[in-house]
């Protein structure tokens, strides 16, 4: 009884040690994920403008995390805010280590940022033709349609209408959300309202700089690179700069790596 009770024990601790330093988001079948807990640095001078470039690419990095794991959370339109909160705060420590090796090459030389394919603040409702009556509201300019599906949407989600465009085959409104919001969830929210023949989030194609992150024991690993070589097509060539920022603040510069720099290339 002593033994199994000390098995137990033995355990519980190891489960306990294993999860320390970081929290586990359920993300559904198949999608349970660990999201370490990166504090907020000190003192970081930063415009708000800065604030919230840096605040969309932690949205986009956490979309893209949520559709990896395709569970629960890449269902939900609101991104997880454990999630969001420690990949902006790991951004915000590389910005703020100013005395560290690569961080003026990315942040200063290159300003690195994730690639904007898919916006995390706008999507596009195109409705069926003909436009259904709801429809003139937006193209009047009025945010609230009087159709209780796409308004609940627009009021849960702080949407704005930042425009309405009528081209010469469809008609599509851009709406708009300040907080960074699953929109592929979203969009799909509003496909499944009659008279919406598809809704889609905004982006851009082709590739170009980017942001990769990683979460991983008790750090987050961000690997920022320039993408060279006919990027309209997919950038074929790719140098990485990567650091790890560790629960407790501390920020390591683990290297470069990857394709070299093209000349005339900014280089550390």
């Amino acid at each position: 009884m002593k033994n199994q009770h000390a098995l137990v024990l033995a355990s519980a601790l190891l489960i306990v040690g294993l999860t320390t330093g970081c929290d586990v988001l359920s993300g559904g079948s198949g999608g349970d994920y660990s999201v370490v807990d990166i504090p907020a640095p000190g003192d970081v001078s930063l415009s708000d403008s800065l604030r919230a470039v840096y605040r969309t690419d932690a949205g986009r990095l956490a979309l893209r995390r949520v559709q990896e794991e395709e569970g629960e959370a890449a269902q939900q339109v609101r991104l997880p805010d454990p999630l969001v909160e420690s990949l902006y705060n790991a951004l915000l420590h590389v910005h703020a280590s100013e005395d560290l090796d690569g961080r003026d090459t990315v942040v200063e030389q290159h300003r690195i940022h994730t690639y904007p394919t898919r916006s995390v603040h706008e999507v596009s409702v195109t409705p069926e033709e003909p436009p259904p009556s709801w429809i003139d509201a937006w193209k009047a300019g009025k945010r609230l349609t009087g159709n209780g599906a796409v308004d609940r949407l627009l009021r849960e989600y702080d949407l704005q209408l930042h425009e309405y465009n009528v081209y010469s085959q469809f008609e599509s409104a851009r709406l708009r959300s300040e907080t960074p919001l699953n929109t592929l969830a979203l969009s799909d929210r509003f496909e499944g309202i009659g008279g919406v023949k598809y809704a889609d989030p905004g982006g851009f194609i082709g590739d170009g700089n980017d942001i990769e992150a990683t979460l991983s024991g008790n750090f987050v690993e961000l690997g920022y690179s320039v993408g060279f070589g006919d990027c309209p097509a997919g950038c074929g060539n790719r140098h990485y700069w990567t650091f790890r920022v560790f629960e407790n603040g501390r920020v390591a510069f683990r290297g470069e790596s990857g394709d070299p720099l093209p000349l005339g290339s900014v280089e550390q």
